[in-house]
C-alpha cells in the first residue's frame, strides 16, 4: 500500500469518527444540559457550561452560524486565544446552537477596578496586539465591500441592532444605507432629515476595510490574574466580528465603554485616532434621536 493511500485511508477514518462525535454530541445534547444544571452554575443568559470541557450557546442560528466562522477564522489566523469551535447547527426546535471549547478566567468586568496599573496596562498592550493582528489581515478580492467574514450580512448593534442588514459593496453604500433608514423614520421632520443628508454627504468613503471584532467590551474578555500579572485567555463573542471601516474598532470599543478608565485608557492605547470619523457617528445617533 502506497503513503498517500495510507494517509488518505487515515483521513477518511477520522472524518468518519467526527462525523460519529458530532451525531452523538447533538443527539445526546438534552441530557446533557440537564445534566449540567445540576453541576454547573450558569455562565450567561444564553450559554451554559455542557461538559468540564465544552459550553453551548442558543440563539438565532444564522447569528451562531457568522460567529462559529469568525472565530474559526480568527483561530486559524492569529495568534488571539479564541474559544476552539466544535459544532454549530440548528435544532429541530429552530433553535441555534454553538458548541465551544470552555476557556479558563475570570469576566475582565468584574476584575478591572481590582487590578493594579501595571496589570491593566499589561492587558492593554495585549488588546493592542490583536486589533493590529486584526488589521494585518488580508480581505478576499475583490476588495472594499463590508460584511461579515465570507461576504454575508452584517450583525452590528451599532449598524442595526438585533437584526442583520448588508452586505455592502463599499464604504459609500454601507454610508447610505445607515443614514437612509434613520431619514426615513425621520420624515415627519423635515429639519431633522436635512441635518442627516448634510451628514451623509461629509461621510467619507474612501477608508481601508479591515478585519474587525466589533464588541471589545470588558464582557467579551477573560483574564487570568496570578500575583502582579494579568494575562488574557480568551477574547469571546465574534458575532459581529467581519470586514468594516479601518475606524469602526475604535467607534465600536468606544460604544460599549462605559465611563471610566476602561474607556480613556482604551482610547488612548488600543483604538487611538478617527475622532473625526467619531464624531461624526455620535452626530449622527444624536440627530435622529435615538439608537438603531
Amino acid at each position: 500500500m502506497s503513503l498517500l493511500r495510507f494517509l488518505g485511508i487515515l483521513r477518511f477514518l477520522e472524518s468518519i469518527k467526527i462525523s460519529i462525535g458530532t451525531h452523538l454530541r447533538r443527539l445526546f445534547l438534552p441530557f446533557l444540559l440537564r445534566r449540567s444544571r445540576k453541576i454547573y452554575p450558569k455562565i450567561a443568559r444564553n450559554v451554559t457550561r455542557l461538559t468540564k470541557t465544552t459550553v453551548v450557546k442558543t440563539g438565532p442560528p444564522w447569528q451562531l452560524h457568522l460567529e462559529a466562522q469568525a472565530t474559526r477564522f480568527a483561530a486559524l489566523h492569529t495568534t488571539i486565544p479564541v474559544p476552539a469551535v466544535y459544532d454549530c447547527w440548528t435544532g429541530r426546535d429552530g433553535q441555534g446552537y454553538l458548541v465551544m471549547e470552555f476557556k479558563d478566567g475570570e469576566v475582565l468586568q468584574r476584575q478591572w477596578r481590582k487590578l493594579s496599573e501595571p496589570q491593566k496596562m499589561s492587558v492593554l498592550r495585549t488588546l493592542v496586539s490583536y486589533v493590529e493582528e486584526l488589521r494585518a489581515l488580508h480581505q478576499p478580492y475583490p476588495q472594499g465591500w463590508i460584511g461579515s467574514l465570507s461576504r454575508e450580512a452584517v450583525f452590528d448593534f451599532a449598524v442595526r441592532q438585533g437584526d442583520a442588514c448588508g452586505p455592502f459593496s463599499d464604504q459609500r453604500e454601507f454610508n447610505n444605507s445607515r443614514v437612509t433608514q434613520l431619514i426615513d423614520f425621520s420624515e415627519r421632520h423635515p429639519p431633522t432629515v436635512e441635518a442627516l443628508r448634510q451628514v451623509l454627504a461629509e461621510m467619507p468613503d474612501n477608508h481601508q476595510i479591515t478585519f474587525t471584532h466589533g464588541d471589545i467590551a470588558r464582557y467579551n474578555i477573560l483574564v487570568s490574574v496570578e500575583g502582579e500579572d494579568a494575562r488574557i485567555t480568551a477574547l469571546l463573542d465574534w458575532e459581529q466580528a467581519g470586514w468594516r471601516p479601518e475606524y469602526w474598532e475604535a467607534y465600536k470599543f468606544l460604544y460599549n465603554a462605559g465611563d471610566g478608565d476602561w474607556n480613556h485608557l482604551g482610547r488612548q492605547h488600543v483604538v487611538p485616532g478617527y475622532d473625526e470619523e467619531i464624531n461624526r457617528e455620535y452626530q449622527v445617533t444624536s440627530i435622529a434621536g435615538f439608537y438603531i
